[in-house]
């Protein structure tokens, strides 16, 4: 019985001892409550039969019976106690809970905390790789457009010097296989091109040679002359068209023309 005391709290404890009908000084602790209602006598009773003055001190005193000094609890008294019990278990149930309602609602909050900092992460790394992506995408732009202006350098290069060396051939051609120029009162005879139309790249094939003829024959330009004339006004693929014909007809305009009209595919309707 003095476990199920035990249990209880202080202020059960002192309802237990109200019903039963005993008498507490203020002020008693727990263990001292828990003797109260083992042994079932009040103190306060028992020290004012002490110190009243109408006890006969010579009179023995009757020892309490045995269902005032340990009488078994009463069936109200159980059924209060088991009231109590449930009430105590529940109560600790209720504790329980809130603490494993706290207790999840930590490790909830613990683990999104840990999700967030992933997908912060994640998210980290796809930024830098797709830095990365754009550098190098840079990069081989760079590289392609270095490559692009190198290939058209030589390349002009390339039809700067074919455009030089046909002009030397139709030096010789001109000169009967001697590679200096007959001299005209001591100054080398240069042509005058300043009355004519220059080619330049990306320029109508068939409109350019139209002109270049009319403005020939106004000009009144000897015909064995009309291929210098006209290697000294174009460029570009002009330049490969002349390079690309055989030497005996280096001077032939016609077969030049031809050539034109084969390589931009004009057809003969265009001269």
């Amino acid at each position: 019985m003095e476990d199920e005391y035990v249990r209880m709290t202080v202020p059960e404890l002192k309802e237990l001892a109200k019903e039963r009908g005993l008498h507490m000084k203020k002020g008693l602790k727990k263990d001292e409550l828990i003797k109260l209602l083992c042994t079932g006598k009040s103190e306060t009773a028992s020290a004012s039969r002490l110190s009243s003055p109408e006890l006969d001190l010579g009179t023995p005193t009757r020892s309490p019976s045995p269902e005032a000094a340990g009488r078994p609890p009463s069936e109200r008294e159980r059924q209060r106690l088991h009231e109590i019990e449930l009430k105590r278990m529940e109560l600790e149930e209720r504790r329980m809970e809130r603490e494993e309602r706290k207790e999840q609602r930590r490790l909830e909050a613990q683990c999104e905390k840990e999700q967030l900092a992933a997908q912060r992460k994640k998210e980290q790394i796809e930024l830098k790789r797709l830095e990365l992506e754009a550098q190098h995408e840079r990069e081989r732009e760079q590289l392609e457009e270095r490559r692009m202006e190198r290939e058209a350098r030589l390349e002009a290069q390339k039809i700067e010097h074919e455009q030089k060396k046909l002009e030397a051939q139709l030096r010789l051609q001109t000169n009967g296989g001697n590679a200096n120029p007959p001299q005209a009162s001591g100054e080398q005879l240069k042509l005058d091109v300043s009355a004519f139309a220059r080619y330049r790249e990306g320029d109508d094939p068939a409109a350019f040679l139209s002109n270049f003829k009319r403005q020939a024959q106004r000009c009144k330009v000897p015909e064995e002359k009309i291929m210098m004339y006209l290697s000294a006004l174009v460029e570009g693929d002009m330049v490969v068209v002349l390079n690309s014909l055989p030497s005996e007809a280096a001077d032939d305009y016609n077969v030049f023309k031809a050539a034109v009209s084969k390589r931009f595919q004009l057809g003969p309707d265009y001269f």
